[in-house]
């Protein structure tokens, strides 16, 4: 009965399917973005709340160790009789740290996508940087750079 009725309006069950299929993508998309905001929030509140209730650090710039591979790639750009080959240029910035204090021993990696230029003049002009950790768990810390960012 029902397979007649949507014979009659004029349906297939291949645009019902795809229909489907497209209502679950979208629901997909919704509860990705929804879980990632959620990850970004939470990480952000505990951030304020080591920044508000931590205790804070001086880094000073020259205890950081720099390490930059930079290289050219080719990637394709368009499709079809339009595509062509570019070249991007690709940083890898490696930043560590390691810093002595008050008998805890803080090491840090962070990996930034930017010219090593402009990260070594920013961190040069801000010169000092903060490293935030929570005095009763020392494993919970972390090196403020947004500064980057801006």
């Amino acid at each position: 009965m029902t397979s007649n009725l949507i014979h009659l309006i004029g349906v297939s069950w291949g645009f019902i399917i795809s229909m489907l299929f497209i209502c679950l993508i979208v629901i997909l998309n919704f509860w990705i973005k929804f879980q990632s905001n959620k990850i970004d929030s939470k990480s952000k509140s505990v951030r304020d709340n080591l920044i508000k209730n931590g205790e804070k650090v001086v880094v000073m710039y020259d205890e950081l160790e720099i390490k930059t591979r930079s290289w050219n790639q080719e990637i394709e750009v368009g499709s079809g009789t339009n595509s062509r080959n570019e070249y991007v240029d690709v940083n890898n910035n490696h930043i560590y740290l390691k810093k002595l204090h008050r008998g805890h021993c803080f090491e840090q990696e962070i990996i930034i996508d930017m010219d090593p230029q402009i990260l070594r003049m920013k961190l040069a002009l801000k010169n000092e940087l903060y490293l935030y950790f929570n005095p009763n768990n020392s494993d919970d810390y972390f090196l403020d750079i947004e500064f980057l960012f801006e």
